[in-house]
């Protein structure tokens, strides 16, 4: 499973840095169409790995899976450097270790004015931090909702083939709303607010739903709202990534991304986990994001009226 992680994570780093060379003009569509994929993963998937572990059981389920990953393989093998983004090895210098440490904090952690170091990377870039944050805590909430909604779902006296289709509602859902944010991005109508201000208000009331009803038909509605703001955000806050960054610091920005997601993802999982121990109730659990979403709402509503002019960096030994 650990290595299955950090496959995973460095799969998702390269094909983002992928999409930021090969789609410069167009990143937020693009983007955009490669995370709807990703719903219809979770609302396709549920089912299918319940129904290959009925047939095939826990260890033919993992070997089945196991191989239909074997296409990233190919495709990674059939990707190519964008236009004037390949190396030559013929400049890569030997140095030691030390030194790319060095030359990695005065080009990437310094920006440069008059060609002297002027100022930290995220000193320069305070509306990126803001956007950070907001994406990462939102990986929090998704991360929770996505590990306890058939739980919760079976709390309630659902049958797990019954509380299985929480969780393809919520894939539902998040399709339409990824097929609604490449609509958005198109028409070139996406800002702060339609990226996190009103997601925040639809996953708000998809939890409040949650801790207020347990009819069945309702739980699915409000699985289908929490999936249709989740996808919004998630999807519309990757695309919005170069509007907060200059082009020098992509890879750095994409790296601390990636990092920050990564890290409220888990905690999504763990510290929902350690409440729902602690409390033995899904109320808690549920509250805790709802409060999380909204401090996510508020600022997206901050991060509307922040100063996001981008002046491109440069490097110290440029």
């Amino acid at each position: 499973m650990f290595l299955a992680a950090i496959g995973g994570g460095v799969l998702n780093f390269a094909t983002f840095m992928s999409y930021l060379e090969h789609f410069k003009g167009e990143f937020d569509v693009a983007i955009s169409a490669r995370e709807l994929f990703t719903y219809i993963g979770i609302a396709t998937m549920p089912p299918f790995v319940e129904l290959l572990n009925s047939s095939y059981g826990l260890h033919g389920t993992y070997i089945l899976m196991g191989a239909l990953l074997w296409n990233c393989v190919v495709c990674g093998a059939l990707l190519k450097p964008a236009s004037g983004a390949a190396r030559n090895p013929a400049n890569i210098q030997q140095i030691s270790f030390q030194n790319k440490l060095n030359s990695l904090a005065e080009n990437y952690f310094c920006c440069v004015s008059d060609g002297r170091p002027s100022s930290n990377f995220l000193a320069k870039h305070v509306a990126f931090v803001v956007y950070q944050l907001i994406h990462s805590q939102f990986y929090y909430v998704l991360s929770g909702w996505v590990i306890f909604l058939i739980p919760f779902g079976t709390s309630t006296g659902l049958l797990p083939s019954q509380a299985v289709y929480l969780s393809t509602a919520g894939g539902i859902g998040g399709l339409f709303g990824k097929i609604l944010t490449i609509v958005v991005f198109y028409y070139d109508k996406m800002d702060e607010i339609t990226a996190g201000v009103l997601p925040s208000c639809m996953i708000s009331i998809g939890l409040t739903g949650y801790m207020l009803c347990s009819n069945y038909t309702l739980l699915i509605l409000f699985s289908f709202i929490c999936g249709f703001g989740l996808a919004i955000a998630d999807s519309a806050l990757a695309g919005m990534f170069p509007r907060y960054l200059c082009t020098y610091h992509h890879r750095l920005g994409s790296a601390i991304s990636f990092f920050f997601c990564g890290v409220f993802l888990q905690l999504g999982g763990s510290l929902s986990g350690a409440i729902l121990d602690l409390t033995s109730s899904y109320v808690y659990v549920f509250g805790a994001m709802i409060l999380i979403t909204v401090v996510n709402g508020l600022m997206s509503f901050l991060l509307r009226f922040m100063d996001k002019d981008i002046t491109e960096c440069s490097g110290v030994n440029d």
